[in-house]
């Protein structure tokens, strides 16, 4: 027997734990197969304990260069980055409420917008903020502005999560912002712009949120959508403290 586990990096975990217990209680020899994109966890534990070996891994750039994923473009655009560096770490990873302070004011906002228009191409965008009064300020801006946007936060119901997702789905918004929901296990391959409006500790984290715009666009599934890069607007630091994916 297998059990397969999809974000494998979270093996560690007492929920992912319990459930690998589970099962082998009632199949012992039960093998792990765990498949992840980002294998190196941010408090630095490995994974060896869960997994015997790497059975074969691949790189983003070999992922690009076989047509998988797209060229990411990234741009740096520094609005507090100074201040930025000043965030102290919590559990492991920058304290968003700081950043948030840094982050969440009227001009800077606005200068996203801007900077949006300008380099992001009005493209469909995905965007990452640090808190959820971060987020629906964000949101706030660019409807102000007159361009559609959605907000997804881990305290939205159901329901309008579902209608928030398949307006920006159908075309209806091009813009959804969120906090810490939609960095891993989501993705609409025709979105080709990533705002990062939060600074990461850990790479994993900023190679899930720039990996949610890099996938490619299948034309049998998305007829007439073009896609041949996804631009990265960083006004964190993350690009910064990490460097290239």
């Amino acid at each position: 027997d297998f059990l397969v586990i999809d974000e494998a990096h979270h093996t560690t975990a007492e929920t992912y734990q319990s459930i690998i217990n589970k099962v082998r209680e009632t199949s012992e020899n039960c093998k792990l197969i765990g498949l992840t994109a980002t294998p190196n966890r941010s408090d630095g534990e490995g994974l060896r304990k869960s997994y015997s070996n790497v059975s074969d891994q691949i790189f983003i750039s070999e992922l690009i260069s076989s047509g998988h994923l797209v060229v990411p473009r990234t741009f740096i655009i520094d609005v507090a980055q100074e201040t930025l560096k000043t965030v102290q770490k919590v559990a492991g990873d920058f304290d968003m409420s700081q950043v948030e302070e840094i982050l969440n004011k009227r001009p800077i906002n606005r200068t996203v917008v801007e900077k949006w228009k300008e380099l992001g191409e009005c493209r469909k965008t995905v965007i990452f903020c640090s808190t959820v009064d971060h987020a629906k300020n964000v949101q706030r801006t660019f409807i102000d502005e007159g361009i559609k946007a959605e907000i997804i936060t881990g305290d939205l119901s159901k329901t309008d999560r579902s209608n928030a997702l398949q307006r920006y789905f159908s075309g209806e918004s091009n813009v959804i912002v969120n906090v810490a929901v939609l960095t891993e296990g989501w993705d609409h391959p025709p979105t080709s712009c990533v705002v990062l409006l939060r600074p990461s500790s850990a790479k994993g984290t900023m190679i899930q949120m720039i990996g949610r715009g890099l996938r490619t666009v299948d034309p049998s599934e998305y007829p007439g959508v073009s896609k041949r890069d996804c631009i990265i607007l960083d006004f964190g630091t993350s690009s910064v403290i990490h460097g290239s994916l």
